[in-house]
């Protein structure tokens, strides 16, 4: 199933109120429990490298950045701050 079961499971974590609950308990950043909980109870299919984390090791479901964000990961962008002296 893939990408296609890892955008079934974002549809259904973004519409059903159960299903995050089950993520929160489980635990945002416990990849292989959310994988586990969405194979055996949802029968949704995905890996790891489906899903991608935050700064803080928590998952983040995969959504395409803008072309503004793209360009400050991709190091397109600087930005310097002003010297107040």
């Amino acid at each position: 199933m893939g990408v296609q079961g890892f955008t079934r499971f974002k549809k259904l974590y973004s519409e059903d109120p159960v299903v995050r609950g089950r993520v929160d308990e489980i635990g945002s950043d416990n990849r292989e429990g959310i994988i586990k909980y969405a194979e055996s109870e949802l029968g949704v299919v995905f890996t790891k490298a489906e899903m991608l984390t935050d700064a803080d090791g928590k998952v983040v479901l995969l959504e395409e950045l803008s072309d503004d964000e793209l360009e400050q990961v991709a190091g397109g962008k600087w930005i310097i701050p002003k010297d107040d002296e």
